[in-house]
């Protein structure tokens, strides 16, 4: 990997939270690898330069956690490399009542969906896990729409795999917090209430991970006996 692309955050014209998932420490002594696995918001928006910068991160493989009513809504813009395009849906529920929930709930909200995750997308997570664990689908991008939930519990559950320490986890999942304020300030502006459903919180993560602890035994449980995760191969294939 050139030194170039050795840095975390991909500035783009038209996503905010692009981002390399290389340079983590694990605890055996390694690092995750820089330019085969990025994690991002919604990729709508995408300029003619931002689609050159993919091109050259030879972007091969997009999964796309988002719901298919906003898939077909906000397309992905593309990059002539791309082969293979993977929309593995997580829903929960739909967007009015999720927002009236937020304004009542808020914070609260926000624990639960990421606490429902573990428990109602084991099978888009268990897909997740097969794509990254095929190298000829990389690099690849995953991502959903803020790239804060549904690809923050994605891109925990991948590190804590890896053996990244669990501070180290929430100060990637938290980097989100500080990317997205742009996106969504004008909406934030507008309603304050609405606020907890745009940023992330340590707790929203802590909720998902409690879930992994109180009913499946663990994060390293839950990877291998309800996502069918073979550790040493995506070792082999992310760390060095």
């Amino acid at each position: 990997m050139s030194k170039q692309h050795q840095q975390r955050v991909i500035n783009l014209q038209g996503a905010y939270n692009f981002r390399d998932m290389g340079g983590y420490a694990t605890q055996e002594g390694k690092k995750t690898k820089w330019g085969i696995i990025y994690r991002a918001d919604e990729l709508c928006r995408l300029s003619e330069e931002d689609l050159e910068i993919l091109k050259d991160l030879n972007i091969k493989t997009i999964i796309d956690f988002r719901a298919l009513e906003e898939a077909v809504k906000s397309p992905d813009q593309k990059p002539v490399t791309l082969i293979k395009n993977f929309n593995l849906p997580i829903v929960f529920g739909s967007m009015d009542s999720l927002m009236k929930s937020i304004e009542l709930t808020g914070e609260k909200l926000m624990m639960q969906i990421n606490s429902s995750a573990i428990e109602e997308a084991q099978e888009q997570y268990t897909e997740f896990f097969k794509i990254i664990s095929d190298p000829s689908n990389l690099p690849l991008i995953f991502h959903c729409a803020g790239g804060k939930d549904r690809t923050g519990i994605a891109a925990a559950l991948f590190l804590s795999l890896l053996g990244v320490d669990r501070e180290t986890i929430y100060k990637d999942y938290l980097l989100s917090a500080e990317l997205i304020q742009k996106k969504y300030l004008g909406l934030m502006e507008k309603n304050p209430k609405l606020a907890p459903g745009f940023t992330v919180k340590k707790d929203y993560l802590k909720a998902a991970f409690d879930t992994m602890e109180n009913k499946y035994s663990g994060v390293e449980s839950y990877l291998l006996n309800q996502l069918g995760v073979d550790f040493q191969l995506v070792k082999s294939i992310y760390t060095e």
